[in-house]
């Protein structure tokens, strides 16, 4: 779909394929693999393996989402975007109207080529517009071929709101930007809990820039305590693997 205004998507895959956008100019139009545009609504139990090249707000899953709560999801595929803000699974994430995102991944490879904007391998640009936690329980598997965060591109809470950004969540792709295996950007307050990275992987040392205030937990070369609650701090350890996760012990929990 190109535009989603207040649908409801349920169970819809996209396996292979390709979307491609015009790349010319300074702006362009939400590009997804799944969805281009979503307002409203929500999606769930869907994902998108497609190859997704465009321009300006570009996500693996969905480009631009405002107000669209998004659950149990995956992509896969490669995301490439010129000058934008790009995530390996949503582009642009406003959580309007309490909306947000839960128990979903990204295995998308994302390569902004080093342009501006906001790139993250599972959120590009994080607008946290009500008391909601915006994303929950998710991770991503992304690898960033040029900079940005391994998780998140830009992290805003602009107007204050209470509640975690990001929580329960953590990134294990390779990162090429420096000192951004989480996040690249966090502005006006935002606050995130258990969050974690895999400094072996991302080839990291620091979760993002000026990091200290927020608990970001590095792990060396151990995946198994992404999957296994080692600890009760451990970032799994609200997840539901009877319904919801399956565990994989030696690489990343799926979707069941």
């Amino acid at each position: 779909a190109g535009i989603n205004e207040g649908g409801n998507i349920s169970n819809c895959h996209v396996t292979n394929g390709e979307v491609n956008a015009p790349i010319e100019g300074d702006y362009g139009a939400a590009v997804g693999g799944l969805v281009g545009y979503s307002n409203g609504g929500t999606i769930s139990h869907s994902s998108s393996q497609a190859n997704v090249s465009a321009r300006y707000v570009v996500g693996g899953l969905v480009g631009s989402s405002i107000g669209t709560t998004i659950t149990t999801s995956y992509t896969g595929g490669n995301v490439s975007a010129y000058n934008s803000y790009v995530g390996g699974f949503v582009g642009w994430f406003s959580n309007e109207n309490s909306s947000y995102i839960a128990n979903s991944y990204a295995g998308s490879n994302v390569d902004a080529h080093n342009g501006g904007g906001c790139h993250g391998g599972f959120i590009g640009y994080l607008d946290k517009k009500s008391s909601t936690t915006t994303i929950s329980n998710s991770y991503s598997s992304a690898y960033m071929i040029s900079s940005g965060g391994g998780f998140a591109g830009c992290v805003i809470n602009y107007y204050g709101y209470a509640g975690y950004a990001v929580e329960n969540s953590f990134s294990v792709g390779q990162v090429q930007s420096t000192n951004s295996a989480f996040a690249e950007i966090v502005y006006y307050n935002a606050s995130m809990q258990n969050i974690y990275f895999d400094a072996t992987a991302s080839g990291q040392s620091q979760c993002f820039p000026q990091a200290s205030a927020f608990l970001c937990v590095a792990i060396t070369s151990n995946p198994d305590y992404f999957t296994t609650d080692l600890t009760q701090h451990a970032p799994t350890s609200s997840w539901d693997f009877g319904s919801i996760w399956q565990e994989n012990p030696g690489s990343m929990p799926t979707l069941r």
